[in-house]
């Protein structure tokens, strides 16, 4: 009979398993992936180009106003005369008017009541004649789709006591509208010296 122990044949012997080495080397494998890994994420960081500066760019300086201011020796006073109905401006155009205190430019606003071209009273609106100053303008009336006045020169002459301004009265356009515009200004240090507005074609 046969025995059904397993043979063993020489003096083979079996080595036992060395699990130490074997998680060394995987931890070996390991460490070089993620260092491969970290070296990949390096160059893909150093690949992307940074982002361009921003830069500010200061604001335009706004032009001072006295450059304007000093074109002219007078403010524009239009306001004083926004309160007048079309009919009383249309009739009255074309003729200078010069103001020089509070009793005048109520007297004014008396005449445009009385005139009865408004359908009701005048809406006043108050000026400084304060130190010589005046409110001197008129009204201009025409045809066409704009409007404007253009200062084509101004005088002080001392000797004569005269402030002398010239305007011209432009339209623009074909349109059959009929346009009525105001030219009005507060003049500084006029005084008693005599306000001639000049119209010319």
């Amino acid at each position: 009979m046969k025995s059904i122990l397993p043979r063993f044949q020489g003096s083979r012997k079996f080595k036992k398993p060395n699990y130490g080495l074997k998680i060394m080397k995987s931890l070996q494998h390991w460490r070089w992936g993620w260092l491969a890994l970290l070296l990949c994420g390096c160059n893909v960081i150093s690949a992307t180009p940074a982002p361009a500066p921003i830069e500010l760019t200061p604001p335009a300086s706004t032009p001072s106003p006295s450059a304007t201011a000093l074109l002219y020796p007078w403010v524009d006073a239009s306001a004083v005369m926004a309160g007048l109905c079309f009919e009383v401006v249309q009739a009255w155009a074309g003729q200078p008017m010069v103001l020089r205190d509070a009793d005048q430019q109520s007297g004014f606003y008396d005449r445009v009541d009385a005139s009865g071209l408004c359908r009701r009273p005048v809406r006043r609106y108050p000026f400084d004649f304060s130190e010589g100053r005046v409110l001197a303008g008129l009204f201009s009336r025409g045809v066409g789709c704009t409007a404007r006045h253009e200062v084509l020169g101004w005088e002080r002459d001392a000797y004569a006591n005269r402030f002398v301004i010239r305007l011209r009265f432009i339209t623009e356009g074909d349109c059959p509208y009929e346009l009525v515009r105001g030219f009005w200004i507060g003049i500084e240090g006029v005084g008693a010296a005599e306000v001639v507005i000049v119209m010319e074609e």
